[in-house]
């Protein structure tokens, strides 16, 4: 089992206690006032190098957001008050209750006296109470990979009575947007998940990466091996076809894929798992044996399960700590019966069948997926969850899932996931509300129970500028398009029929006036006019003519060859222009 599957659950629901001024007599300390502080920051000189590096962090921040100086020391005789990081002799002489979590993600700030402690975690624990410190605390956000929001002030009081602790809700959090593979964005947005086994960094690393997706023809490849042996890949309506699935109940197959993946383990030993993966189609094997294997384990996740099994067996006598995963997608969506995964079998399960508009607990369209997840949970605690959170078919159009994706996560959190992908337009940069739902995201998968609109409205504020009036008005005029029988499924496109006319003359007109308000700033200009193209693609894909009459065509245009972005998963912004004859 990975580290996360032998801890309690209990350590994943987030947990936070805060207490300021609990009376009238509780008083402050001055952290900084008039760009002069008393304090420094005290960190060990055997601390790590992630605890190094938000110490340097927050003494730079600090001096941006105060102009006050903090320096670094590993003792306590420079100044009179500390700031003390990581958990070290000195902090232990001063206060018996503080101790080091078991959760190495886990963390606490405090104030002891006119003093603040910050620890948790060596690996990331306690860098991240730096972070969530100074982003609870006194303002500052990591927007984008490009963007930091430090606030000026000349003043600011350290509360004495301050107790705050957390651990995140979900174990390996990855958000799956182009903008956010940035590692320092996912350090400061405590995202932790992508990354190579062993990979280091100033910022401790993350949880290893899995290898591959779809991956059964790149462990069998047609053109390799269906020529003379035809019988290895699925019989579809009566043919063997190269362009399918392959044939599981074959002992060949077992014997060529397990030898290539143990292949494909050597030559790539920093994963953490390795995928053997349904091709992306349904074109599942319908020979006799195969159909015996699906009646005797409960269908086609049966005989999945029944085959990754047997490979798994063999990856674990060679390579013990490395994990097989494989996918709960679309056919094989269902739970088997009369087996179980085994011990180092990840099982990813994906929710493109759900609807993305209501929470999967309050919407009968997600009933069969509630249900097959909670089966799953039952065969195994090895799940990771696909998740998807904007449009594929239009990544430029409203795609307005904004009250299901904390109850989402937190239905999750509350059966023990192991952790959560979330896939938005992850090919390059822009797409509905990118910037806004990749930091939403993260701040869910740690905490699902915030407010949703309450995180938006502090991005829209300090991201667009003088325009975010507008802005905040138009993301509340996509959440209000989603009502009880509106449901957005994975297929969605610009004549959904919540996508009214009058949702897009409205927008229009507070889209205008956010562009009228950022004229004179650029980079805010450029903001707003990401958020302007979903109604420009949206007029365009619905009415060409009428576009091109009142100008959004040449918006959209003007737009694509500006930002290049994709404007479906299968079609660039390039092609789009040649296909529309603009290049």
């Amino acid at each position: 089992m990975t580290k996360f599957s032998s801890l309690s659950n209990s350590l994943y629901l987030y947990i936070t206690i805060v207490v300021l001024s609990l009376s009238s007599k509780a008083h402050s300390a001055e952290l900084f006032n008039n760009g002069q502080t008393t304090y420094d920051i005290v960190l060990s000189t055997d601390a790590s190098l992630s605890e190094k590096t938000s110490a340097e962090e927050l003494k730079d921040i600090l001096y941006k957001i105060s102009g006050a100086t903090f320096p670094i020391s590993s003792t306590t005789q420079k100044k009179p008050h500390h700031i003390f990081i990581g958990i070290n002799d000195i902090v232990r002489s001063m206060s018996n209750d503080i101790v080091l979590p078991s959760n190495d993600e886990s963390f606490t700030y405090r104030t002891i006296g006119e003093n603040l402690y910050i620890y948790g975690g060596r690996q990331r624990g306690t860098m991240y109470g730096v972070y969530a410190f100074l982003e609870q605390q006194l303002g500052v956000h990591w927007y984008t990979a490009n963007y930091t929001h430090i606030p000026k002030l000349g003043k600011w009081d350290l509360p004495t009575q301050l107790y705050r602790q957390e651990s995140p809700a979900i174990p390996r959090r990855q958000v799956y947007y182009h903008d956010s593979s940035n590692p320092a964005w996912k350090a400061h947005n405590m995202e932790n998940t992508g990354y190579y086994v062993n990979e280091d960094n100033k910022y401790g690393g993350g949880e290893p990466a899995i290898w591959g997706n779809h991956t059964m023809h790149k462990l069998l490849p047609p053109k390799k091996y269906f020529k003379s042996h035809p019988e290895y890949y699925s019989l579809y309506k009566g043919k063997r076809t190269e362009n399918g699935q392959l044939c599981l109940s074959n002992k060949n197959v077992l014997h060529e894929v397990a030898k290539n993946l143990l292949d494909s383990i050597g030559r790539h030993p920093r994963f953490w798992a390795y995928c053997i993966g349904q091709n992306d189609n349904s074109y599942a094997c319908e020979c006799n044996s195969c159909k015996q294997l699906e009646l005797q384990y409960g269908g086609k996740s049966g005989i999945l399960i029944w085959f990754v099994n047997q490979i798994a067996d063999n990856v674990k006598q060679k390579y013990p700590e490395k994990y097989v995963a494989t996918f709960a997608y679309q056919y094989t969506q269902k739970p088997p019966k009369n087996i179980k995964p085994h011990d180092n079998v990840i099982i990813r399960l994906s929710t493109i069948a759900n609807c993305f508009s209501h929470p999967i607990e309050k919407c009968q369209e997600n009933a069969i997926f509630q249900n097959d997840y909670l089966e799953w949970s039952k065969l195994t605690q090895n799940i990771l969850i696909w998740d998807y959170t904007t449009g594929f078919f239009q990544f430029l159009a409203p795609f307005p899932n904004f009250e299901a994706m904390g109850p989402n996560i937190d239905f999750f959190s509350q059966h023990g996931v192991l952790g959560i992908l979330e896939e938005g337009q992850y090919l390059n940069s822009g797409g509905e509300f990118g910037e806004l739902k990749a930091w939403l995201l993260c701040k869910l998968l740690w905490n699902p129970k915030q407010d949703v609109d309450s995180l938006a409205q502090i991005f829209i504020h300090d991201f667009y500028g003088k325009a975010n009036e507008e802005i905040f008005k138009y993301y509340k005029l996509c959440k209000s398009l989603v009502i009880d029988n509106s449901h957005i499924k994975f297929k969605y496109f610009e004549n959904d029929p919540i996508l009214t006319n009058t949702f897009i003359k409205k927008a229009k007109k507070m889209l205008n006036r956010a562009e009228l308000q950022a004229k004179d700033n650029t980079t805010i200009m450029h903001r707003v006019q990401r958020v302007s193209a979903q109604i420009a693609w949206l007029e365009v894909a619905r009415n060409r003519t009428q576009a091109i009459a009142n100008g959004n065509y040449k918006k959209l245009i003007d737009f694509l060859k500006r930002e290049k972005t994709h404007v479906k998963e299968t079609m660039s912004s390039e092609q789009y222009l040649q296909r529309e004859g603009a290049t």
